[in-house]
């Protein structure tokens, strides 16, 4: 399991060249996400790659609109890859990787069925918090209110 929470920028010129803005301003490029998995047996066994960054599955180019950063990784050899299509509110991020988690480590879900029970969660007034949640999370709740589909729909799901 790998889970990136940053920011993804965009380069429109060169879409090999966007990237994920790790810390201390260090660049995780798709060029070079896929130059670490050249020469990767193809046989071995790939895991769940988590990316709480905005825009991360989506590409800019109207010529590869396939080639995004979550496609990068599962070209690498990731199974499965959870990501976001357009940009979102930080904390509303931070609620659902974090219910996501929660789902896929407490409750033993699938990654597939780990997301969209988080989206369901977050799509629910009503939403209770799990013991297992910081109370810096869990006090946000109910400020949270209704969430839009905008906020709770960027996440997808790609792989197994």
């Amino acid at each position: 399991m790998l889970h990136l929470g940053c920011h993804a920028r965009l380069v429109g010129s060169a879409p090999s060249q966007s990237y994920l803005e790790l810390a201390d301003g260090e660049h995780l490029t798709i060029e070079a996400i896929l130059r670490q998995s050249a020469g990767r047996p193809p046989q071995a066994p790939g895991g769940l790659v988590g990316l709480a960054a905005c825009v991360s599955d989506y590409g800019v180019a109207a010529y590869d609109e396939a080639l995004s950063l979550a496609t990068a990784f599962l070209a690498g050899g990731a199974v499965t890859v959870a990501s976001a299509r357009w940009f979102i509110d930080d904390d509303v991020t931070t609620l659902l990787m974090f219910i996501f988690h929660y789902y896929l480590a407490i409750r033993g879900e699938s990654p597939r069925d780990a997301l969209r029970l988080a989206q369901l969660w977050m799509l629910d007034p009503d939403r209770i918090a799990p013991a297992e949640m910081p109370p810096e999370l869990a006090n946000d709740l109910p400020g949270l209110g209704n969430v839009g589909i905008a906020e709770w729909a960027a996440f997808t799901h790609q792989g197994r």
